[in-house]
């Protein structure tokens, strides 16, 4: 919290108070800026037993306010070397669990590039404090390929 001067300084409008918008102009955050953002590295020795590859990858979850201002786009982008993948999504679970697939993200085909929908985007703000990771399946490892936990800021 800023006071005494600084409080004069940020309150751009004069009345007497320092608003979400004073604020956004200030911090130079505005629409369409991040107001989140998730990445992680993929590879094969992220799972409990690791599994051997030479697949890798890593992905990039960015979450924008909308032109509204009021709503949130999220978009995810991953690259990743394997062969042959069946399959990816966005799990739950902490480092060193398995845990359970929470949104599907398609054929598993690199690139994998999606907006998530509102849905998708209210379970990852409900299971943000519980660990998320992506995970890659493929013909040679049913079970996941590559993983990697994401790593949010």
């Amino acid at each position: 919290m800023l006071l005494g001067e600084d409080f004069e300084l940020l309150d751009l409008n004069g009345d007497g108070e320092v608003d979400l918008v004073e604020l956004e102009t200030i911090l130079g955050i505005g629409i369409g800026d991040l107001v989140l953002g998730c990445d992680t590295f993929l590879d094969g020795g992220q799972f409990m037993e690791p599994v051997e590859t030479d697949a890798e990858g890593f992905v990039y979850l960015d979450i924008l306010r909308e032109s509204d201002g009021i709503g949130l786009d999220a978009f995810l982008y991953a690259e990743h070397t394997v062969q042959n993948p069946t399959g990816a999504a966005i799990l739950v679970g902490f480092p060193g669990t398995d845990g359970e697939a929470l949104i599907d993200l398609g054929d598993g085909v690199s690139p994998i590039e999606l907006t998530l929908s509102t849905e998708a985007l209210l379970l990852l703000g409900e299971y943000r404090g519980f660990g998320l990771y992506v995970q890659v399946n493929s013909d040679a490892h049913p079970e996941g390929e590559i993983r990697g936990q994401l790593n949010c800021f």
